[in-house]
């Protein structure tokens, strides 16, 4: 597998980590919310989280991620660096 082919592996387990992430932090802030009685649902979670960080989710373009990792990749290669196969 080459790096081209594997920057959109990588991309997929960095969400799946960042959506693992996300719950944990739903579970702890939750355990603390129900201590006021004012525990929430992890669907009004991910929407309040997603209000909050609106700005952040509107930068994570993928194709914008794409687009970035060729063009590092290309530097890279003008520099004499070399891409093998795994």
């Amino acid at each position: 597998m080459d790096l081209d082919e594997a920057f959109p592996i990588i991309e997929g387990v960095f969400v799946e980590y960042m959506d693992s992430r996300i719950y944990q932090q739903y579970l702890f802030n939750n355990i603390l919310l129900q201590i006021d009685g004012k525990g929430m649902s992890y669907l009004d979670y991910i929407k309040k989280n997603r209000i909050n960080n609106s700005e952040i989710n509107k930068q994570t373009d993928y194709k914008k991620i794409e687009r970035n990792n060729n063009e590092l990749l290309e530097k890279f290669k003008k520099q004499g660096g070399i891409v093998q196969p795994l």
